[in-house]
């Protein structure tokens, strides 16, 4: 794991923020997906747009930018659908559901990396084949769409359709859950093939719903189904990751009215979906729109925290956590928004990027030439530990990290991983962004004496830390800012 992390911390991350009206209209603008790659991001936007007799219906928008955030092109498509899947020769396919007056059908369109549509396939809907929530490459040049539809008025089920790169049917299956309402919010492939839903489900006739998790195989035949908590009728989003160790992260609200408020309660299995922890975020707990994890095993979330008790407003949430349920760091941020009064922003999707940071996509808002207010495209970089700058000093974080920690666990800032522990001779401190000027490392043992101190030169990745010749036992390394100490680790020496 060390190596995998430092490979990517080697380099600053380019850290920005953007913002993006997807059309000149007053119009309110809500990107739901984003892929990051070599030549920026790609962003899939909904909204309502209105035809020459001023009807209004929804219309979908793609939008464009390099890996600085800058808009290449953008493009609306009266049919398209929003969820996206990046293919392998040079292209995307943008699947979902299209509504018209002659009925609701699913749409599968091959676009260029110039937006150009070179071919879209349309699918009849049934009542069993309904919303399509999810697109995912299989790597074998076929990709799998998952949805919802239903068998009666209020019965809902997940289903899967495969299909190949020209966007043509391969098969598809309604799988069984064994509940009469499935509310799907997280669907993986697994490395295996195996596919896994992380979903809520009640029953028509109870104020009740529960957190659940079903493991298919590639045929889309469940293996099993765990359930981990059930709460009143809320309506929470659920979601889910897998885990690189085939584990599973769930996330799920956790009502508290003991402490006046809704919290959010995630969930770690192993791969038989066998709880293994559990964090429950404090008071005025974020919102969550997603989980995704990182190329080193770490969880990332995105959603919206509360601004503060009794105020009004919304901001953006990061937040970053171990595969073992440890927080390393949850922050909020403040866009630029440019008009006065609250700042209502939220971030519904997140990815990792290839400079090893985290890019989130949300809304803000703006304001229009001819007036009116309205929401906004809001393009969010940061550097891997959430930061813009070195030690989190920027005007856009409201909060660097939550002043209460979690119920099950301390929350506390990382500034770097340290291995091995125990040590024989040399430990190795990672940085989560490249060191900044003034760092110092010291040494410490059992009775506090300093035995180790050395400068850590500014853009360092990682340093390393001579044990030999030190007597075994309990020591402590310090991380220092500035002569500030920012982080401090135990580590044994054999």
């Amino acid at each position: 794991m060390f190596e995998v992390l430092s490979c990517y911390l080697m380099a600053q991350a380019v850290t920005f923020q953007k913002n993006y009206n997807a059309t000149d209209k007053n119009t309110a603008d809500n990107p739901i997906e984003i892929i990051s790659d070599e030549d920026g991001y790609l962003i899939s936007v909904t909204l309502f747009c209105k035809d020459s007799l001023n009807k209004e219906f929804s219309c979908d928008v793609m939008l464009r930018t390099d890996t600085l955030g800058n808009e290449i092109w953008k493009k609306s498509y009266e049919n398209l659908g929003l969820r996206m899947q990046k293919i392998s020769n040079n292209g995307f396919l943008v699947a979902g559901e299209i509504y018209s007056d002659t009925g609701s059908m699913i749409t599968v369109t091959k676009i260029d990396v110039d937006g150009s549509i070179i071919s879209q396939i349309k699918y009849a809907i049934d009542s069993l084949k309904h919303s399509v929530l999810d697109i995912k490459d299989l790597m074998d040049g076929t990709l799998m769409l998952q949805g919802f539809g239903r068998t009666g008025q209020y019965n809902t089920h997940p289903w899967i359709m495969k299909i190949n790169e020209a966007g043509n049917k391969l098969w598809d299956k309604q799988v069984e859950i064994n509940s009469e309402q499935y509310f799907g919010e997280g669907f993986s492939v697994l490395s295996n093939g195996d596919l896994a839903f992380g979903y809520r489900f009640s029953s028509i006739f109870n104020f009740e719903e529960t957190l659940a998790l079903t493991r298919t195989d590639s045929l889309g035949n469940a293996i099993w189904t765990k359930t981990y908590q059930t709460n009143e009728n809320d309506y929470c989003n659920a979601k889910m990751t897998p885990l690189l160790d085939n584990g599973f992260v769930l996330g799920y609200c956790d009502p508290n009215w003991n402490v006046g408020d809704i919290l959010l309660h995630l969930f770690g299995t192993d791969s038989l979906g066998n709880l293994e922890w559990e964090y429950v975020f404090p008071k005025r707990s974020p919102r969550l729109y997603r989980l995704i994890t990182a190329s080193n095993g770490d969880i990332i979330g995105c959603g919206v925290q509360a601004i503060e008790i009794g105020k009004q407003g919304d901001y953006g949430m990061l937040f970053r956590m171990t595969k073992d349920g440890e927080l390393l760091w949850k922050r909020a941020y403040r866009p630029d928004q440019p008009i006065p009064g609250n700042i209502l922003s939220r971030l519904n999707n997140v990815v990792e990027t290839l400079d090893g940071g985290i890019a989130a996509i949300g809304i803000m808002l703006d304001s229009f030439p001819g007036g009116g207010i309205s929401g906004d495209v809001w393009l969010l970089k940061v550097a891997a530990d959430g930061c813009f700058t070195p030690g989190c000093t920027d005007s856009i974080l409201t909060a660097a990290v939550e002043p209460t920690g979690g119920i099950y666990k301390s929350e506390r800032q990382v500034f770097f991983r340290l291995s091995p522990n125990p040590v024989n001779d040399e430990a190795r401190l990672a940085f989560y962004n490249q060191a900044p000027k003034n760092a110092a490392v010291r040494v410490f043992n059992a009775q506090g004496q300093p035995v180790r101190e050395q400068e850590v030169p500014a853009g360092s990745g990682e340093t390393v830390v001579d044990f030999s010749g030190l007597p075994a036992g309990l020591y402590s390394i310090v991380f220092e800012i500035e002569g500030k100490i920012v982080q401090a680790e135990k580590i044994v020496k054999l």
